[in-house]
């Protein structure tokens, strides 16, 4: 079985680049009215999981969110 690969940035972006993008995403999510306990499917969630955690943080404990990717499974073909 292959390993995933480690993640390194682009050579060209600031170290703290993927923190703000989060924040971002959670900024916006925080007007899109989703609510506690709802269950979400995020489609192109992407390697980062840039939306997917504060997706994860705004529908709680009871909600559940399924993140799919399908350029994150050609790292396991032949």
């Amino acid at each position: 079985m292959k390993h995933l690969p480690k993640y390194h940035p682009h050579p060209r972006l600031p170290p703290e680049w993927l923190h703000w993008q989060i924040i971002e995403r959670d900024t916006v999510l925080k007007h899109a009215g989703l609510v506690h306990g709802a269950d979400m499917l995020e489609v192109g969630c992407g390697p980062q999981a840039i939306s997917t955690i504060p997706l994860a943080l705004s529908v709680g404990e009871r909600g559940k969110v399924v993140a799919l990717d399908l350029g994150r499974w050609a790292v396991f073909e032949n």
